[in-house]
């Protein structure tokens, strides 16, 4: 019975040798397995690993979707932008995945950057806004004017000058909405700039606003015109041409008759200085002086005296006045024959020399004032020829300026093709 009984006591510990312990198999999962955020959102995610008392050595977070979501290696995600993205976790190589859907926050708050704006007549500025959320839904944005005869939309944030002067514009957007004040300013002028019929000038044509003339000298003529500062003081911005027609005349057809110049009766006869000048660089011959001297040849012809030998020019300026002295706006000076240096000015620009002594031909100032011209008449842009000038020089001739590089030059007075443009002091 021995041996039986010591078989019977081993068994026991041979099994217990050949069971062996079986690995822990790990469940990985994320609790949020589908979750919706905001644009801008962050979120912790949840990982649930079993059994609850497993051990792991190493956990990764991706995302498959990081320009729509991102997650750092904690689990927090952010939504960076709208659409849908596939989170993934990784336990020691066992995986799971959580879809994320990200949509737009809605608005929560809008206002401008800036309560007020300024720009210039016929530009434009961009307004800005800010909102919160940063990534809210504004489509189906609004952009209104309190006055769009002054301040126009024409784009996103984006407004136009029309009129000097301000108006109040507001952003609405889903109902939540912001003002701010736009104020419109006059903007530097220069040569090409429209003069409108409100008085405004600018460099491209304004709707509603009707152009009279264009630019040709941005400056204070009454520094010159001693006549024009009595009469019309505010006319210190400068100089512009007719946009009319020209017209054709002779500068003084029976001057032969007269017996003498129109200058030498100013200085009996009238309270406006002589528009007689000789070629030095010093004479008025280089002076702004058109309006002082067509007045002086207003005066003469005014004379009963003087009817069998009025000065032809001055006539034809009377009739302009008649038929196109409404457009001009106030406080310009009026429709005027311009002197010697004014029409050098419109052919060729500002000039520091004698313009008797010009030589070239060309005429920059003029192809600008040229290029406006063309856009409302083009049948009216000054293409050629000589041009009478409120300036004269002895009882025989005038003062003509030739559209070919702006010199001052004279012609017999009873010349009959000499054509007139007229100019105003704004």
């Amino acid at each position: 019975m021995l041996p039986l009984l010591i078989a019977a006591a081993v068994l026991p510990s041979c099994m217990e040798k050949a069971v062996e312990e079986e690995p822990v198999q790990l469940s990985v999962d994320i609790y949020e397995s589908d979750l919706s955020l905001m644009q801008g959102d962050t979120y912790q995610l949840t990982l649930v690993v079993e059994p609850l008392d497993a051990e792991y050595f190493s956990v990764e977070w991706t995302s498959l979707n990081p320009e729509i979501v991102s997650v750092t290696q904690e689990g927090v995600i952010t939504a960076e932008n709208m659409g849908e993205a596939l989170i993934k976790v990784t336990v020691d190589g066992v995986s799971a995945t959580s879809i994320v859907t990200v949509g737009q926050s809605p608005l929560k708050s809008v206002g401008f950057a800036e309560s007020e704006y300024e720009v210039a007549l016929g530009e434009t500025v961009v307004t800005g806004i800010v909102f919160e959320p940063s990534s809210a839904d504004t489509s189906g944005t609004v952009w209104t004017s309190s006055d769009s005869s002054v301040v126009m939309p024409v784009g996103p944030g984006e407004f136009k000058g029309l009129s000097i002067g301000e108006s109040f514009v507001t952003v609405n957007i889903a109902g939540k909405t912001a003002n701010c004040k736009i104020r419109v300013a006059q903007g530097p002028i220069k040569p090409g700039d429209f003069l409108f019929d409100d008085g405004s000038v600018c460099s491209v044509l304004l709707p509603g606003k009707y152009p009279v003339a264009v630019v040709f000298y941005a400056g204070n003529p009454t520094a010159e015109d001693a006549a024009l500062k009595a009469e019309h003081p505010k006319c210190t911005h400068g100089l512009a041409v007719s946009i009319g027609e020209d017209l054709t005349s002779a500068w003084q057809p029976a001057y032969s008759a007269c017996g003498k110049t129109v200058g030498d009766w100013c200085d009996d006869n009238s309270d406006y200085e002589s528009p007689i000048t000789g070629t030095d660089s010093g004479a008025p011959l280089n002076r702004i002086c058109g309006y002082n001297n067509t007045m002086a040849l207003l005066d003469f012809n005014s004379d009963l005296a003087n009817r069998g030998w009025k000065v032809a020019a001055a006539v034809e300026y009377c009739y302009y006045i008649i038929e196109n002295g409404w457009s001009l706006p106030e406080g310009t000076s009026g429709w005027y024959i311009p002197s010697a240096k004014e029409m050098s000015l419109l052919v060729r620009g500002v000039h520091e020399g004698n313009i008797w002594d010009i030589q070239d031909d060309s005429s920059p100032n003029l192809d600008i004032v040229n290029a406006s011209i063309g856009k409302i008449r083009p049948d009216c842009v000054i293409a050629g020829g000589s041009y009478w000038t409120s300036s004269e020089y002895d009882e025989s001739y005038a003062y003509f300026v030739n559209v070919s590089g702006g010199r001052a030059s004279i012609a017999p007075k009873n010349f009959e093709n000499g054509l007139l443009r007229f100019i105003v002091a704004f």
